[in-house]
């Protein structure tokens, strides 16, 4: 039993770390382009839309494509 809560918690912490090398890169990436295009349809297209938003309150050229119909 330890050794799986071992596991468990070894593999929570690598993927917690690796998280936030991911979220920097993908940060840097946005913050380093000219334009952006957000793509979603559906649910997900909620969600991207709204990003999209934030995105161009933050002064950056960005264009959302998709459906926003669920």
């Amino acid at each position: 039993m330890k050794e799986s809560v071992d596991y468990i918690l070894k593999s929570i912490q690598q993927t917690l770390e690796n998280e936030v090398e991911e979220t920097d890169k993908f940060v840097d990436a946005i913050m380093e382009s000219r334009r952006i295009f957000i793509y979603g349809v559906g649910r997900s297209g909620l969600i991207a839309k709204a990003f999209a938003i934030r995105l161009v309150q933050m002064g950056l050229e960005v264009y959302f494509v998709g459906e926003t119909i669920t």
